[in-house]
This record gives structure tokens, sequence and C-alpha cells, in this order.
């Protein structure tokens, strides 16, 4: 813990660069603005370290850089569900679900052999991403409080069992508008229903 503490001390703010319409996050304090690769890590600051998210004030800057982001990454590795799950943006988190669960490969019989995208047939990048982006709209942990369909489209009903850090689980359920769940952890959980 002290090692971490040292570290985490030592990290410099989070790079950040003015626009007009408000802050943007950057990759880096300096980089190379041509890419050679097909990621935007711009963005890792909401997926996977959530330091930009539904519940705080760097929500708007991340969803200000989600908006520019250069590359599309709705298939395979692509991490763009997840952030706009976690940035609260329901039509988007929804179409690019849509958008991977239709990504299938006509040469194979079973519509879970996705790809290929970048890597393989099957793409399991592509599976575990459609998993991740359902789970980031239907449940976010952040400081010891769980958040309940944060991303969850009202007309969509949905029966969950997930897992929160200290592997303690929320059960429950979304059915035609109402929220019931229960859980064997004792942290604080907040609905946005």
């Amino acid at each position: 813990r002290t090692y971490y503490q040292k570290v985490q001390k030592s990290l410099p703010p989070l790079p950040q660069k003015q626009v007009a319409e408000g802050t943007l996050f950057l990759p880096a304090e300096t980089f190379l603005e041509k890419r050679t690769n097909v990621e935007n890590p711009e963005l890792y600051v909401v997926f996977p370290f959530a330091l930009a998210n539904v519940t705080n004030d760097l929500k708007q800057a991340g969803i200000r850089t989600f908006r520019c982001r250069n590359f599309d990454g709705s298939r395979g590795w692509g991490q763009d569900g997840q952030e706009a799950a976690i940035l609260g943006l329901e039509e988007d988190a929804v179409a690019l679900l849509r958008k991977k669960i239709k990504n299938t490969n006509v040469n194979h019989r079973f519509l879970a052999m996705w790809g290929p995208n970048f890597d393989w047939v099957p793409d399991q990048d592509h599976g575990s991403n459609i998993l991740l982006t359902v789970q980031q709209m239907i449940l976010q942990h952040y400081d010891g409080t769980s958040y309940l369909l944060p991303c969850w489209p009202k007309g969509w009903n949905v029966s969950f069992k997930l897992y929160t850090p200290g592997k303690h689980s929320i059960e429950g359920t979304y059915l035609n508008g109402k929220l019931s769940f229960s859980s064997d952890g004792n942290g604080e959980i907040k609905s946005f229903r």
C-alpha cells in the first residue's frame, strides 16, 4: 500500500487541453499527432481506469473526448461500448452494443464466431466487450458505492447477478420500469431508476 501511495503521488495530472467546447483529455502531455494504431488512448481515463465516469465532474470532459475520438472501436477489442456506458451515454451504448452483436461471420455456422476483426476467429475480445458493455450499463462501482442501471434503457427488462469489488454480489431485476434488488454486501447502493 505504501508503494502504491508513493507511485500515485508521483503521477502527473491528467493531460488535457482546452478547446472552444471545453476540456478534452489527451493521450499524453506530448505525443505524435499521427496515429499508427486504431486505439483511442485519450479515453483510457474512461476505460479501463474510470477516472471520468457517470458520477463525477470529469464526465463532461470524457463525453467531449468520446465525441472527438479518432477511431470507431465497435468491433474486436474496441472499447467504445464500455466508454459510452461508463459516461452514461445510453443511446451510444445501445447503438454500439447492437453493432457489435450484428458483427457475425457468415462463413461460420455459429453466430458467436465473431470476426475476423483484428486477430482471429472466433474473436473472444469481441464477445468479452459485448459482456463488459452490458455489465457497465447495469452496474458501476466507484469509491465504495455501487450504481445500478446508470446507462440501462428504460424500456429494456433485465435480470442480473453481478459482483462488486470485495466479492459482494448484487442481484436484481428491472421489469416494466420497476427495479428490485438485494445485496450480500454492506456498501452503499444508488439507483439511476
